[in-house]
């Protein structure tokens, strides 16, 4: 859980410092801009905070692979649907998208079920 919300807050972290930097580029730095950049150092802050909490209860391996999906999984979602990144990709990318975040995220549910064995201490 603590990889699962960390990997959420790393994913607003990055839709809204992409929203801050459009903004500062559009010379439209105002309170929204602020608040945004205020959003994003509390979830910076926060997700840093749950990924330590993550590797002392889990596997180095199993958080690193699900920050690694979830984070953009979440990023790519609110690119998509808020800021309207892909108002202009045909269907079949789309098809695209959901195959590609289906499989990243299979990959990670196979890496935290299965069992690996212990490595034998060879002298």
């Amino acid at each position: 859980m603590f990889t699962v919300g960390a990997g959420i807050l790393f994913g607003f972290v990055a839709a809204l410092a992409k929203t801050v930097i459009a903004r500062l580029f559009q010379g439209d730095f105002e309170w929204l801009s602020l608040t945004c950049l205020a959003g994003l150092v509390i979830a910076a802050l926060s997700g840093t905070f749950l990924v330590q909490n993550a590797h002392t209860r889990g596997t180095s391996e199993l958080v690193v692979a699900g920050l690694t999906v979830i984070d953009p999984l979440v990023a790519v979602t609110l690119g998509i649907t808020v800021l309207g990144e892909a108002d202009t990709a045909p269907a079949p990318a789309f098809i695209a998208f959901l195959l590609a975040g289906a499989t990243a995220v299979a990959g990670v549910l196979l890496l935290a079920t299965v069992k690996k064995e212990p490595a034998s201490a060879t002298p």
